[in-house]
């Protein structure tokens, strides 16, 4: 009977880490021009993953999305100065894996993580991702949230 009971209480325990969640929400506006992002959010171990995924894909990856300042002389002879955006589009990340919950194959277990592009030019989500769960690498219960993310940001451009 201590073993049935040990057994269960495993089964629980597995079943309810186990369970992931996923949405992903487009809204109708199409990325246009070069696949180029910047990532913006907390520099946690599993966004350097993300970030490696997204190239994998084909996706060119700059860090900040600006870099440098503009100075611009206005007709009344006024000054502005602005940030130049490095890219058009962003990608801001942001989420938490679970602590001492690093899968032996080097995945990750998403408490939480929420990926919106955004079109700077226009200020207005392309799409939003949000999911929990496991991540690639979290064998035999791995997920895909890394490569969802890819490939929705592929999936943004016309």
């Amino acid at each position: 009977m201590r073993n049935f009971s040990l057994f269960a209480l495993l089964c629980v325990s597995l079943l309810s880490t186990a369970c992931s969640s996923k949405r992903l929400d487009y809204y109708g506006v199409q990325a246009e021009g070069e696949k180029a992002i910047a990532i913006e959010g907390p520099r946690a171990e599993w966004a350097h993953t993300l970030q490696l995924y997204l190239r994998n894909a084909g996706i060119k990856v700059k860090r900040f999305a600006s870099q440098q300042q503009r100075m611009v002389r206005e007709g009344d002879g006024s000054t502005v100065i602005f940030d130049e955006a490095a890219t058009r589009y962003i990608l801001y990340v942001d989420g938490y894996d679970l602590p001492g919950r690093r899968c032996f194959g080097g995945g990750y277990t998403m408490g939480s993580i929420t990926a919106e592009l955004i079109d700077t030019a226009n200020n207005e989500a392309i799409f939003t991702y949000t999911g929990s769960g496991y991540t690639e690498g979290c064998e035999p219960m791995s997920g895909s949230t890394f490569t969802d993310i890819a490939n929705a940001v592929n999936g943004a451009w016309k």
